[in-house]
């Protein structure tokens, strides 16, 4: 199969479900290494928030995160939460069913930050290679990825992207921005 893959640039969007039809079910991957002179260990973690057309989360069971790894019909799961980021490909990895994502959200924001970050005095800044993709379950291939290759160093994680609706397709939006917090603190812009 050939390699369709696009490398996105803060800001562009592209079609996912027009121009790979038949695409129901995605893999968000999230990958990034932590720098090999910080001291300390990092965890870090990707995240979802589901969105309503107003852009509001509502209940606390549309984020999903380490300690909520799935939404009520589980459309959106997180499959595991790596702590320390070591290892070859996507770190974390968050399952989306666009087929049964609620008709009441209209998209799903993705955050990677640092746990406990404030807590413990960290920053993004340490944080490189960092990346999020989007890859179809139905045969492994990449469909887009984003380079977060800015310095984040001024916030402990980046807005990293949306999976958004668009009519009855779905499209993904680069997003690359500087967030600071937790995950609450994160979810308190759609609240």
């Amino acid at each position: 199969m050939s390699d369709i893959s696009i490398n996105l640039e803060k800001g562009q969007k592209i079609e996912l479900t027009k121009t790979t039809p038949g695409l129901t079910k995605v893999q968000i991957g999230g990958g990034w290494d932590v720098n090999k002179n910080a001291t300390g260990s990092y965890d870090v973690d990707i995240s979802a928030y589901l969105v309503d057309v107003n852009e509001k989360i509502g209940s606390g069971d549309n984020i999903v995160y380490f300690n909520h790894k799935k939404n009520p019909n589980g459309s959106v799961e997180l499959d595991k939460d790596n702590l320390t980021g070591e290892g070859e490909g996507d770190d974390e990895k968050i399952f989306i069913n666009f087929d049964t994502i609620p008709a009441d959200r209209a998209a799903i924001y993705f955050a990677i930050n640092i746990y406990k970050a404030q807590e413990k005095r960290q920053n993004f800044g340490v944080i490189q290679n960092a990346y999020i993709r989007v890859v179809n379950m139905a045969d492994n291939q990449q469909l887009m990825r984003f380079d977060l290759s800015e310095d984040y160093s001024t916030g402990t994680g980046v807005l990293a992207g949306k999976l958004y609706r668009h009519g009855t397709e779905w499209k993904f939006q680069a997003i690359g921005e500087v967030v600071n917090g937790d995950i609450a603190t994160i979810a308190k812009r759609w609240q």
